[in-house]
């Protein structure tokens, strides 16, 4: 049974939040701002908890923005106050930081270099979750859905959350890496497919994350050239079917029997 409460924020977390703080200019943003989603990606990366102690809803940008009010309260350089729901721990790393945001950038990176969520030092440069730049076409094609899929992800906090279970960000239907396939240019890069048709979502509402499949742009676009788009399995029974037929023409050709899909 998944636990209903996150374990309390360490050090290196709190540093994480009271930097954006200072860097969105003291003032609490929405959930929905790209660097609390960026943050909130970092958070759920880094190795600080075993993923046996986080609630579901494991430092989401909600709860980013929350640990930003925390941090307000204590900040005497603003009229307005935050929550009064800070920790001790909260009021420590502050009161350490109040006057230097340039030295809380500077712990910032390094936390973020320490854990390979930052080039050098010999960690593993791994951009913030990326989604594809596609304008949404003036005329009605397949491809339409797909733009209108983009456009409502820009502001959407639950593709954060989808994430950081999933690991590498690959395809669910054929397995495809970007960044195994194009390098660093391709880490982190993934596309969204939603359970619920967005003719189903209103203004007001957003997928949460059980609700988004992970795939790449050629499945993504093949989900959606029919009117009404494919089940995800269907595709997935398509796909592992040519791989056998390509596996069997390719054993054929080596003149070595095949037995792709004889179980």
């Amino acid at each position: 049974m998944a636990p209903t409460k996150s374990p309390p924020w360490t050090r290196e977390e709190i540093i994480l939040a009271l930097d954006l703080y200072f860097r969105v200019g003291r003032r609490v943003p929405n959930p929905t701002d790209h660097p609390v989603i960026e943050v909130s990606t970092w958070l759920n990366q880094l190795p600080l908890h075993p993923v046996s102690v986080r609630a579901p809803n494991f430092r989401n940008p909600s709860g980013v923005v929350l640990k930003i009010a925390n941090l307000r309260a204590f900040d005497r350089s603003t009229p307005s106050r935050g929550m009064s729901g800070g920790s001790r721990l909260d009021k420590t790393v502050y009161e350490e930081f109040e006057d230097r945001p340039d030295l809380v950038r500077h712990e910032a990176e390094a936390i973020l270099r320490r854990f390979g969520l930052r080039s050098g030092s010999g960690g593993r440069h791994q951009p913030a979750l990326r989604l594809a730049a596609e304008p949404k076409p003036d005329f009605r094609t397949g491809f339409n859905a797909i733009a209108r899929h983009l456009q409502l992800e820009a502001d959407m906090e639950s593709r954060a959350n989808r994430m950081a279970p999933a690991g590498a960000a690959r395809c669910e239907v054929c397995g495809f890496d970007f960044e195994l396939t194009y390098g660093d240019i391709g880490a982190g890069y993934i596309q969204f497919h939603h359970r619920v048709p967005l003719r189903d979502l209103t203004e007001n509402t957003r997928p949460t994350a059980d609700q988004l499949h992970l795939l790449c742009a050629n499945c993504h676009a093949m989900l959606h050239l029919t009117e009404e788009p494919i089940p995800l399995d269907a595709l997935k029974m398509i796909v592992r079917e040519r791989q056998r037929i390509g596996i069997r023409a390719l054993a054929s050709r080596l003149g070595a029997p095949s037995t792709a899909g004889d179980e």
